[in-house]
């Protein structure tokens, strides 16, 4: 924004400018109202939604540029606003099956395989003591 504030005619720099002699007719305020550091200022208030001290910038570019920021800072706060809530709204549920032993020792959920294929084949043919016990419990 600063460059905007330099470069522009309607900045602060150039609605003072003198064509006939090419000075500068700003005062030291204006040539500093919109410096890098004032700048930096601007944009670290708009993101807290402070409200800048020193003025908004007078030239339309440096305008746009602002709002663009206002902008880009009000989702940032809304999406960081949307998943704190979210995050502490929702509970974080045990899963209820975590290994084929507890799928076992379950008795809430019923399992089973497709008659013929291949995993009742691995289930029902293995040498495991585990794995043929989901056998016999498989609907």
């Amino acid at each position: 924004m600063s460059s905007y504030s330099k470069l522009s005619p309607f900045g602060y720099y150039g609605r003072y400018y003198d064509g006939r002699t090419g000075d500068s007719m700003a005062s030291e305020e204006d040539k500093n109202r919109f410096s890098f550091k004032n700048c930096v200022w601007f944009i670290v208030s708009s993101f807290f939604q402070q409200g800048p001290d020193n003025g908004s910038p007078t030239c339309i570019s440096g305008r746009i540029v602002a709002a663009a920021w206002w902008v880009f800072c009000l989702l940032v706060i809304i999406m960081y606003t949307a998943n704190l809530t979210a995050n502490l709204t929702v509970s974080n549920m045990k899963k209820p099956i975590e290994s084929l032993q507890s799928l076992l020792e379950q008795t809430e959920y019923q399992f089973g395989t497709i008659r013929g294929t291949s995993y009742e084949n691995i289930f029902s043919g293995s040498k495991l003591s585990l794995y043929n016990k989901i056998a016999e419990k498989m609907v």
